[in-house]
């Protein structure tokens, strides 16, 4: 489903996105299909759900609030945006909220999501200065470490446990531009939001396989910047915490990804800010460190994989962008006593209060590099402040210390 099409605007290179999101299964509980897991229209035994999964609550909304971002900032993608095809399964909440938003798209089933598939690998390879974009947010498991294959709103409508569900590794490497493919898209960016563990009922079938759209030759080179962008690492899974909201990683990306992980590059004979591929992986790790903090535990395990080239800029902005800049005083006694500001050339001071209230105290400034500055007020000469230090500041969230 072509959400957005810009094919016959430029004969310039283009960004080709393919989004999917899956909050609704057919066959699992609840699902529309659901009493048809266990008989058939003739009342012979189909296979049992291996599963047991819950429906899902944000993956829909988080594919289409992507999308959103890529069609928005469309001259600010590198390259442009071209082509955007948007398919999603999702909940009643979710569907009301697309109603509004007038945006248009597909089902999330294997029939649609293998033909767009296709169109989106046909629209990739037509020259190398093009780019693509894929996006999965939904249930996703592995059977072997290296596996991944993830679950599409259909699964469970055929003979085999797997049979509408996509093979990653198949897309991925059936997007490689070697071989009969020179002209593939060199610069490939991939966001899998989904679960990575195994499912031990599955244990008992030999060969399962999912489905692979993709023809894929031996033979042929691999010079793709490609890295692929998980939620979860192997063996682990990822998360939907508020209803009416993105998944949690899903969030953390359309911040990242919509500039506040931006650094600023050399683009030619000018400094640019931009969301590079090394900077939107630095960003997301930054967010779920953080969000594991909060939560005092392990919870997030982001991991960034296949990735040949930090510095490719993937959306320009205009300026620099706003950062969570977290500052803290220790030892915590000298709170008191501590007046901080932070510096800028032309710029007015940023003043903190003092003592910081709440400690630590979270202010968001603009990205860029400051002189940090420490003055002893009152009775705190017991305390030393340190010389002004130097630091380049960057998002999507900093957190400084002043040592005393």
């Amino acid at each position: 489903m072509l959400t957005f099409d810009a094919r016959n605007a430029s004969e310039d290179p283009g960004l080709h996105a393919l989004i999917i999101g899956v909050s609704t299964y057919e066959f699992f509980e609840g699902g529309s299909e659901r009493s048809k897991i266990q008989n058939d229209d003739a009342g012979s035994q189909k296979i049992k759900d291996p599963f047991g999964y819950a429906q899902l609550q944000g993956p829909a909304r988080t594919a289409a609030r992507i999308a959103q971002l890529l069609i928005e900032r469309k001259a600010e993608l590198n390259p442009r945006l071209q082509t955007c095809r948007l398919l999603l399964s999702p909940d009643a909440n979710e569907k009301t909220e697309l109603n509004d938003q007038k945006l248009p798209y597909g089902s999330a089933r294997l029939q649609d999501v293998q033909k767009a598939l296709l169109e989106w690998h046909g629209d990739a390879k037509k020259r190398p200065d093009n780019a693509t974009f894929f996006f999965f947010s939904g249930h996703g498991i592995q059977q072997s470490v290296g596996s991944s294959f993830l679950l599409l709103q259909d699964l469970l409508a055929g003979p085999q446990p797997l049979d509408h569900a996509l093979d990653f590794n198949n897309i991925y490497n059936g997007m490689r531009n070697g071989g009969d493919q020179s002209e593939m898209a060199r610069t490939q960016i991939y966001c899998i939001d989904a679960c990575r563990n195994s499912v031990s009922d599955l244990q008992a079938f030999e060969d399962l396989a999912a489905a692979q759209p993709f023809t894929v030759f031996r033979s042929g080179s691999d010079d793709r910047n490609a890295p692929i962008y998980f939620g979860a690492s192997p063996g682990r899974n990822t998360f939907s915490l508020q209803p009416h909201d993105a998944t949690v990683f899903g969030g953390h990306f359309l911040s990242c990804f919509g500039g506040t992980s931006a650094d600023k590059i050399q683009v030619g004979n000018k400094r640019r800010w931009a969301v590079t591929i090394g900077g939107l992986a630095e960003g997301l790790s930054k967010l779920s460190q953080r969000f594991n903090r909060a939560h005092g535990a392990r919870i997030l395990t982001v991991t960034t994989d296949k990735w040949t080239n930090l510095d490719v800029p993937l959306l320009f902005l205009p300026g620099p962008p706003s950062v969570d800049f977290t500052l803290s005083v220790d030892p915590e006694l000298a709170n008191q006593f501590a007046q901080v500001e932070a510096v800028q050339p032309a710029a007015e001071p940023i003043h903190f209060c003092c003592p910081l209230d709440p400690h630590p105290f979270c202010k968001p400034i603009t990205a860029g590099g400051y002189t940090i500055k420490v003055k002893i007020r009152g009775k705190g000469q017991q305390f030393v402040a340190p010389p002004d230090d130097l630091v380049e500041i960057k998002g999507p969230v900093y957190d400084y210390v002043v040592q005393l």
